[in-house]
């Protein structure tokens, strides 16, 4: 794995913003205070793959295995697209049991700090949301871990906006996503909890952020 100034950078400038750091980030084990939420740092950061996390007990991660499969099935997917070989140094990457200790020093450390600049959150047993993003190039690549506070659930009714299509590969978490979808987001009424994709046959995918689940017949259907 390699450093990557332009992450430092960006974490650095975080940190010159005049208000105070409400949220912990880590690039491989070493921690950083930030004042971005995660979304702003995806939509700074360069493209990669990237998987967005919960805490269950305050200690563990939801389904780690699976976050850690589709980082690595990620990368995999945009190296493909790119009609590039994977290089050597990039293995680990696309192997998600060798990548699983990377993402989690990361996630360790970027937890480490949040709690460190939240010490309410350690007190009560917070749960959090752990977003990981990983960029590469021929060189290596590098993990950047980010953790915020999970957001309470919206309170019913909820709202929702059908526009847009859907991605071309909704099977990529490719970071890119995050920037392209803001002008479906800025569009969005007030009050709207998510944006719904739909294709021209009227299919619904995905929501913007999330997604999406409807019971018909007395069945869980999904896309």
């Amino acid at each position: 794995m390699k450093m990557n100034s332009f992450s430092e950078t960006l974490l650095v400038q975080s940190t010159e913003l005049d208000m105070q750091p409400k949220y912990g980030a880590a690039i491989g084990d070493k921690p950083s205070p930030c004042c971005f939420t995660a979304k702003e740092l995806l939509q700074r950061s360069k493209a990669g793959a990237y998987t967005i996390m919960r805490t269950v007990g305050h200690e563990s991660i939801l389904e780690l295995t699976y976050h850690v499969e589709r980082l690595a099935n990620t990368a995999r997917l945009m190296i493909n697209e790119s009609d590039s070989d994977i290089p050597g140094c990039l293995s680990s990457l696309v192997d998600p049991q060798a990548l699983r200790p990377y993402v989690l020093e990361s996630v360790r450390a970027a937890v480490r700090q949040f709690l460190d600049i939240n010490p309410e959150a350690a007190a009560v047993k917070a749960e959090m949301r752990p977003t990981v993003l990983i960029t590469w190039d021929s060189a290596g690549f590098e993990v950047l871990a980010h953790v915020e506070a999970l957001p309470e659930l919206p309170r019913s009714p909820i709202m929702v906006q059908v526009a847009g299509a859907p991605r071309s590969n909704a099977a990529a978490k490719n970071s890119e996503w995050v920037r392209e979808r803001k002008e479906l987001e800025d569009r969005a009424p007030k009050g709207c909890n998510e944006v719904l994709l739909m294709d021209e046959q009227g299919n619904v995918f995905e929501g913007l952020s999330s997604n999406f689940f409807v019971i018909k017949d007395g069945t869980i259907q999904t896309a």
